[in-house]
């Protein structure tokens, strides 16, 4: 409950920023200088990190991990870094996303359900080629197939 609230009020704070409205309250002030500009831009670009991080965190509980296009955890992810590169929420939801594929290319070779289990490993290789827990499944896969 709490978080659908907090999400409502980012979202608000979000659509006001982003076109250029000013709360009531902050009317008076509308005159700014130009050296509030950029105190005013960083906290627009705090508001827009925080509401895709809410985003992402929605798409990845959902699973929506990669797909639909534009509405998933890594999308979302993505644009946080686009915005501030050693953002480390972002940085370590993509990981998050690896992992989760990872597990259930494991998951699907342990049942032998090979196409499915490449298909996850194909996934998470395409975000994240070098992650470490990658090449272990890879290798289960091709012993497995080789079978």
């Amino acid at each position: 409950m709490l978080h659908n609230v907090v999400h409502f009020w980012l979202s608000v704070v979000m659509i006001i920023s982003l076109t250029g409205c000013q709360p009531l309250v902050e009317y008076a002030d509308a005159q700014q200088t130009d050296s509030d500009q950029p105190e005013q831009e960083q906290s627009n670009l705090q508001t827009q990190i925080a509401w895709l991080l809410l985003e992402a965190e929605d798409a990845f509980k959902e699973r929506r991990l990669t797909t639909p296009k534009g509405d998933n955890a890594l999308s979302y992810y993505r644009e946080v870094i686009r915005l501030q590169p050693d953002n480390v929420e972002a940085n370590q939801g993509i990981a998050r996303i690896v992992e989760q594929y990872s597990a259930w290319a494991y998951r699907a070779a342990k049942q032998q359900r090979w196409v499915k289990a490449k298909e996850y490993l194909n996934k998470a290789q395409q975000i994240q080629p070098d992650h470490p827990s990658l090449q272990e499944v890879a290798d289960l896969i091709k012993q497995g197939q080789a079978k």
